[in-house]
């Protein structure tokens, strides 16, 4: 335990008092760094989507959700866009 003075100055043993403008800048900390990792989260997945060929993009797809389910307006422009290169 840390020493640390009371209201009326005097020392007592106990943890530091946190006031409430540091909870609110710790707040706003941890929002600024749960917003910034989240991007960071959403580019690495952009990333790791640019890398990937369209029929691997359908692959995953299928891993992910099964076959054929959901995601079906990706599933149509994928197959659309694999189609026209193949044509």
């Amino acid at each position: 335990m840390a020493k640390v003075r009371d209201k009326a100055g005097k020392e007592v043993e106990g943890q530091k008092m946190v006031t409430e403008r540091q909870t609110e800048h710790f707040a706003k900390f941890l929002a600024v760094r749960s917003t910034v990792a989240r991007r960071q989260r959403a580019l690495n997945r952009e990333d790791m989507r640019n890398l990937r060929s369209h029929i691997d993009q359908l692959l995953l797809l299928d891993q992910r959700l099964g076959k054929g389910v959901g995601a079906k307006k990706e599933r149509e422009r994928l197959t659309q866009i694999i189609a026209e290169q193949n044509a």
